[in-house]
């Protein structure tokens, strides 16, 4: 090869990895976009599940803590 050949080859080997590099940084933002807006909607569902859960103890204030097992057939029913 001559060197004008060379020179040719490697503008066309860079030009094909700038592309390459443009195209994942597109997709590096798109991604970076979705896990903001997953991060978003996570801290939204943990506001309202910690807003049910005050609720739910100001209806039944002797409901069990979260992870303690509760056996229904030990417990008597409401109307006992």
């Amino acid at each position: 090869m001559t060197d004008s050949t060379e020179i040719d080859a490697v503008r066309q080997r860079q030009q094909v990895v700038e592309e390459a590099v443009m195209h994942l940084q597109h997709d590096v933002s798109k991604l970076n976009a979705a896990l903001v807006d997953q991060q978003f909607q996570l801290g939204r569902i943990q506001r309202l599940l910690q807003d049910v859960d005050e609720r739910l103890q100001r209806i039944d204030p002797e409901r069990s803590e979260p992870g303690e097992k509760r056996d229904p057939l030990v417990e008597k029913p409401p109307h006992y």
